[in-house]
């Protein structure tokens, strides 16, 4: 057989095909389909050529979502910064509390304890030791202070013994005291007759002496010198 007899053959089988009705329904099916295809497609296709700023559409959200956070984020700094004043005002509280404490400390250590005789031989043995040992701040917190002259005394009569009881007469009144202590001298025994007071000493020879001590006020159940 020829080629040219094949071709020819080959071409008559081709139009009977092409003539065929379930060749053209088929081959209109395939055309059918491939155009919704391209229906399909061409969005994508218009997408791909006009691609969309990504930009620009999440700009609105940035610029809708950028107040939001400059909000949020200036709160969260002024909580922050009213929290350092409330720490720093807490700090400065704190540092208060211990510096008043501290003073405190001081001016009780500072402060000469207060001896409170209720008896007379409290008092006299309390008058003995500090006029032994020429004590003049524990002489002094023997003596009544503001507080209790005002109570014992009046305000006016109080107000005229404070100003006549100055350190220099205080300083003389524990040096005549003092001097009237025999050396050796031992406390023996004290005596209260109204206001005034007086010890009895018995000195190394073993005679006794009696030495006026001052005057002396109750406030309350305390005795005070004045």
């Amino acid at each position: 057989m020829s080629l040219t007899s094949i071709c020819n053959n080959h071409i008559i089988l081709a139009l009977y095909l092409i003539a065929s009705p379930s060749f053209a329904q088929s081959t209109h099916e395939t055309i059918s389909n491939e155009g919704s295809q391209l229906a399909t497609d061409e969005p994508a296709i218009e997408q791909l050529e006009n691609p969309i700023d990504t930009d620009q559409v999440a700009e609105p959200e940035i610029e809708q979502a950028t107040p939001q956070r400059h909000q949020a984020r200036q709160h969260t700094t002024t909580r922050r910064d009213n929290t350092n004043k409330y720490l720093g005002i807490l700090g400065l509280l704190f540092l208060w509390l211990l510096t008043r404490k501290e003073n405190s400390r001081k001016e009780q250590r500072s402060r000469p304890s207060r001896q409170a005789p209720v008896t007379a031989e409290e008092l006299g043995r309390a008058i003995y030791s500090v006029a032994r040992s020429s004590d003049l701040t524990g002489f002094r917190t023997l003596h009544i202070d503001g507080k209790e002259a005002g109570e014992a005394l009046g305000v006016d009569a109080a107000t005229q013994y404070l100003r006549n009881r100055t350190q220099a007469k205080l300083t003389q009144d524990i040096e005549e005291l003092s001097n009237k202590l025999p050396i050796g001298a031992q406390y023996k025994s004290c005596k209260i007759e109204e206001t005034k007071i007086t010890i009895t000493l018995i000195t190394s020879t073993g005679d006794e002496i009696k030495i006026d001590a001052g005057n002396i006020c109750r406030v309350g159940a305390v005795l005070r010198l004045v």
